[in-house]
């Protein structure tokens, strides 16, 4: 198969920050680096990421660090007991 991503040229990735450093860019930094080392040094072609959309400062880091917004899982993942709906950034 010609022109499509495998298993092989595709990754995922997720986030969690500690409470005493949000807010200051450490992660957006972190990703951003972290995805231009995975495409420079890899035969990687797509990073897939996603956050809850109740978590707007995750959205954000990725965005910042260069992910765009492709769309929303309804009860993409299960969060405190219940679904939850995720938003799906590359």
């Amino acid at each position: 198969m010609s022109g499509g991503s495998t298993p092989e040229s595709a990754v995922g990735s997720g986030l969690r920050t500690g409470v005493s450093y949000r807010g200051r860019g450490v992660m957006t930094a972190a990703v951003a680096r972290a995805a231009e080392r995975v495409f420079a040094n890899t035969p990687i072609i797509r990073i897939f990421a996603a956050a809850y959309v109740s978590n707007p400062a995750s959205q954000r880091v990725l965005d910042k660090a260069g992910f765009r917004f492709v769309g929303t899982m309804h009860r993409a993942f299960v969060g405190n007991g219940a679904f939850v709906d995720g938003c799906y950034l590359l």
